[in-house]
């Protein structure tokens, strides 16, 4: 088990986009308890590792950005207490008959308790709302399968198809804004030697529509569309 207690340093921040106006915000720092317990694990005459850990954050003296209209400016204030707990799994194959599988699984449970900040339009209740931009799980899987077509020159094809699980997360501290879960799906082939290696990809393979992030104040960003391309590197 590891305990660590850590400190996001202090300081000031401004209220206007008027920049003859001195910063007039202060804040203190904010502490976080951190408390993890793991193992890493070696299966099956080595064909499968496996970790699993699990997790325990309290952070006190939470710093959060309040935004200010209409000058879309953000100020840091505390806000009380964060609740962060959860685990993750990961594991991976060795290599039989050129395939192997590799996966990571994460599942989050982070929360505001005890907490209350001030806006200037009206106080902000954030007890038991989630933490913004924090998936409640995550899941990336990688299916590999490799073969070589000339031993001599070590000329070999891969094949790697991904896919990427992101679960429910908000973008705002009054949890109004969603992205609901989402897949994304990528691949790549390759083809390399001793000295080279090119490869072709697609990344959002179905071309999901999703949100990357966005703001209270109307403004959000899409993810990346479906691209695709390829690269060639040469190594001495």
């Amino acid at each position: 088990m590891l305990r660590i207690t850590e400190v996001l340093d202090g300081g000031i921040t401004q209220l206007s986009s008027d920049p003859s106006q001195p910063p007039l915000s202060a804040f203190k720092p904010e502490y976080s308890n951190n408390l993890e317990i793991g193992s890493k694990n070696m299966l099956f005459n080595k064909r499968l590792r496996l970790n699993v850990s699990a997790f325990y954050t309290l952070v006190t003296d939470a710093q959060i950005p309040i935004l200010v209209l209409p000058d879309a400016l953000t100020y840091t204030q505390n806000a009380g207490e964060l609740l962060s707990k959860g685990f993750e799994i990961e594991m991976g194959t060795s290599e039989w008959k050129g395939l192997s599988i590799t996966d990571g699984f994460g599942y989050t449970d982070a929360k505001y308790t005890k907490v209350k900040a001030t806006t200037s339009q009206n106080d902000l209740n954030l007890v038991n709302k989630k933490q913004v931009f924090t998936p409640n799980m995550t899941n990336l899987m990688a299916l590999k399968y490799a073969i070589k077509l000339n031993k001599s020159r070590n000329l070999k094809l891969t094949t790697i198809g991904e896919w990427k699980y992101v679960g429910d997360q908000f973008f705002d501290f009054a949890n109004a804004i969603k992205q609901e879960s989402y897949h994304i799906y990528n691949t790549r082939i390759i083809l390399s030697a001793k000295h080279w290696e090119l490869s072709g990809w697609i990344n959002n393979l179905l071309n999901k529509v999703y949100i990357d992030y966005a703001y209270e104040f109307g403004a959000t960003h899409l993810g990346n569309p479906r691209c695709y391309g390829g690269t060639l590197k040469i190594m001495f």
